[in-house]
């Protein structure tokens, strides 16, 4: 089944039971089956969203714990939003004197229209440095919530409409410069906080929300509401933090229709144990608030975190949201909630010292895994645009974005309310559009690292495989390969395996004889869309075979001039300029002598082209040097590096294909070659590199087939002896190896080398 995310959500009454029976085997010794992740960065799901807000500002800057705060980390962080409810909860932030109304306008019976009678000093410090670290203000209008024996400020107001108007001036201070204020435009102004928490408080008296009546409560939230909206029509007024009792909501929700009140947003909470919990009951949020008119406002879950119940297992829960649980439970949290109809989620609490902080280590301040998760979350917001992603097990959650350009991004979270579970997870990421690079960057948070980079190179263009621990997280970013323009092309070295020996004495026979691997050698072409190619080993016999299977190329020399190395082009697609050869020898000229301790005069063969779209001029050279010589090799490449040279000088771009018959980091390239120390293997392949880029080296995305392409007929690897270089004009698409065998049987000794090249 499918699993988060999605652009919608699909959620399961048997996802619990799924992880459960999987994690029992795997504590058995049984391992987790693999895990597909599906991608499609072509399919938009709108904007990503700000879930890694949160409830509280940081600790530090202006304030005297500054040296031992917390202020760099949560600037780091890049957190949207911080909700300022409970603020008044912690010492350091003010305690009594902060964020609460009854803190900035101690003496309700005062004139709300003059400054003295406001306190603004420790809000402004404590707002200041929020704002400072990059988070913008989400400002709760109201009071904290009150445990202690006595209740002090949960209480209705004695004044519903003086309520309104203090709120007024508090927005005009920090808003619009009253009373020695700011200016900063703080956006969200958030009526109460869980006036739903103790609907049946009359039974012990102990209110810890609210202190009146639901009936009260809907007409204080009316007239605050209206009053600050008629004052400030560009800023969204919302509330009411609904602790969600859904009856009350319900009838919340039914009284402000009826009364014509504005609600921007409804913000609500939620604590569970299961990520698809909360998107559930996002569902639920928004199909109320639609039932009542209000389905085009945002809706905001500004209170969520780990809990697996609020009874026995209280004290089991809080523990767990320091560690990697929690951490875990926050990433695939926001994961879910990413493809679910809410807006935003604001973890509660970033404030170091409250039981439901699971960001900061509460001595030393120091990060905890919940804090890798919303800085994750941060960096993966910077692609602004999510895309459809979906996971087929129960425990993985998958997010997925695209940014400017080509900058993708993946979230991904192994998450399960289990204990009996202790393997990892092998996981492929698959793309329905786009492709990998070669290299993408991960960071991995686990029970060993902590957003830790690590880069890690890509099998496939269209797949990624990774390994998840439980409960963990890893952020994936890469830029994607750019698309092929209308003038990318294919262009491939191909040994098509001489058909008889100097001597006229047949090499093959059955299967690998020249008759029978004729029609596989025009197969693997086409199948593989060449448009250029560099042969080698065509005799004068195969020369017409293989012009006559390739009637839709051109040769760049006729049969007149046919050479062992011919060069093949799509005409739609190139122009022959002019063409040639020269001996990898001494006597360039001569076609005869042997030099160098070459065992056969070898040539190589070139053309100058001309692309028809782009008129751009293509040099090409196929060579194929000698087997035996290591000296013919370094020496006839040195010939072909100086004609590199001077066609790079008359603004020619370059393609070098071949047999090369030499592979950098070997010992020995063939058995029975003989060991020449003045010429080490592979020099020939660093003396072309130091004009041209082997294609492979410099490919944007991953390998395709063995890197190995000499096999002998034969499944056992060979020698990597095939190469396409290019210069600097070009980017290489990807580059192949062509392995495939439709029949069976092989079409040479050697498979085809593709690469895809687009001009810069």
């Amino acid at each position: 089944m499918k699993r988060i995310g999605m652009c919608a959500v699909v959620l399961s009454a048997v996802a619990c039971a799924a992880v459960a029976e999987e994690f029992t085997a795997a504590s058995e010794g049984g391992k987790p089956k693999l895990a597909t992740v599906a991608v499609d960065f072509a399919a938009a799901c709108g904007p990503v969203k700000p879930m890694n807000a949160v409830n509280n500002g940081p600790v530090g800057r202006g304030s005297e714990a500054r040296q031992h705060g917390n202020f760099a980390e949560y600037r780091a962080a890049r957190i949207p939003f911080a909700r300022t409810h409970d603020a008044a909860e912690y010492i350091v932030y003010g305690g009594d004197h902060v964020v609460d109304v009854t803190a900035m306008f101690p003496n309700f019976d005062a004139d709300e229209n003059d400054p003295k009678s406001y306190d603004f000093t420790v809000t402004d410090a404590y707002l200041s440095d929020m704002r400072a670290a990059g988070t913008e203000p989400f400002f709760r209008l109201g009071q904290r919530i009150e445990h202690a024996a006595k209740r002090y400020n949960v209480w209705p107001p004695k004044d519903f409409a003086k309520w309104a108007r203090i709120c007024e001036h508090v927005i005009r201070h920090y808003n619009r410069g009253w009373a020695n204020g700011f200016k900063w435009s703080i956006k969200y102004w958030e009526i109460w906080n869980e006036p739903d928490l103790d609907e049946n408080w009359q039974k012990d008296g102990k209110p810890r929300t609210w202190g009146g009546t639901p009936e009260q409560f809907f007409e204080f939230y009316e007239i605050a509401a209206k009053h600050l909206k008629g004052k400030f029509p560009e800023l969204k007024i919302g509330g009411p933090a609904f602790a969600r009792r859904m009856p009350w909501g319900e009838r919340f929700l039914k009284y402000q229709q009826e009364h014509g009140t504005p609600i921007d947003f409804f913000s609500w909470h939620n604590y569970a144990r299961d990520p698809l919990t909360l998107a559930k009951n996002a569902q639920a949020i928004r199909e109320m608030m639609r039932k009542y008119g209000y389905g085009n406002a945002e809706s905001i879950l500004n209170e969520w975190n780990y809990v697996k119940d609020w009874n026995s297992s209280y004290h089991y829960s809080i523990t767990q949201l320091a560690g990697l649980k929690g951490g875990a439970l926050v990433a695939a949290g926001m994961i879910a909630c990413q493809y679910a109809p809410v807006d935003m989620l604001m973890y509660y609490d970033a404030k170091p010292d409250a039981h439901f902080n699971g960001m900061f280590d509460k001595t030393t301040l120091r990060p905890l895994p919940a804090y890798y998760a919303i800085y994750a979350w941060g960096q993966f917001a910077k692609c602004s645009t999510a895309v459809k992603a979906s996971a087929d097990v129960p425990d993985i959650f998958a997010a997925a974005a695209r940014g400017e350009g080509a900058k993708r991004m993946l979230f991904l979270a192994r998450y399960a309310d289990d204990e009996n579970f202790a393997s990892a997870r092998p996981v492929t990421v698959k793309l329905a559009a786009g492709a990998f690079p070669s290299e993408v960057s991960v960071r991995v948070t686990d029970a060993d690292r902590r957003h830790t980079e690590m880069k890690l190179p890509v099998s496939s263009a269209n797949e990624l495989r990774l390994m998840m621990d439980p409960q963990s997280f890893m952020l994936v970013e890469y830029d994607e390969p750019p698309m092929p323009s209308g003038n990318a092309f294919v262009a491939a070295t191909f040994n098509i395996r001489i058909d008889t020996d100097e001597k006229g004495n047949i090499l093959d026979k059955g299967d690998n004889a020249w008759p029978a691997r004729r029609p596989r050698v025009a197969d693997v072409i086409r199948r593989g869309g060449f448009q250029l190619i560099g042969f080698q080993e065509v005799t004068k016999t195969m020369w017409p075979d293989l012009v006559a299977d390739l009637s839709e190329f051109r040769f760049a020399d006729g049969p007149d001039k046919q050479g062992p190395n011919p060069i093949a082009y799509r005409p739609e697609i190139f122009e022959r300029l002019d063409s040639g050869r020269f001996a990898l020898s001494e006597k360039p000229d001569d076609f005869e002598t042997l030099t160098w301790g070459s065992s056969s005069v070898r040539v190589c063969q070139w053309a100058l082209l001309r692309h028809k779209a782009t008129g751009r001029l293509v040099r090409v050279f196929s060579e194929h040097p000698d087997w035996k010589s290591m000296e013919q090799r370094v020496k006839g490449m040195e010939l072909v590096v100086g004609k590199v040279k001077a066609a790079k000088e008359r603004g020619e771009l370059v393609i070098l294909t071949g047999d090369m018959n030499d592979m950098e980091g070997a010992v020995s390239i063939h058995a029975w070659a003989p060991f020449d120390e003045r010429y080490p293997v592979g020099d020939s392949i660093r003396l072309a590199k130091s004009v041209l880029s082997d294609t492979l080296d410099i490919c944007l995305t991953p390998h395709a087939g063995p890197v190995l392409s000499s096999h002998g007929y034969s499944q056992k690897p060979g020698s990597r002896l095939d190469y396409i270089f290019v210069s600097d004009g070009f980017r290489v698409l990807s580059h192949r190896t062509h392995d495939d065998r439709p029949d069976g049987k092989y079409p040479s000794d050697h498979d085809a080398v593709s690469a895809r090249l687009d001009f810069k």
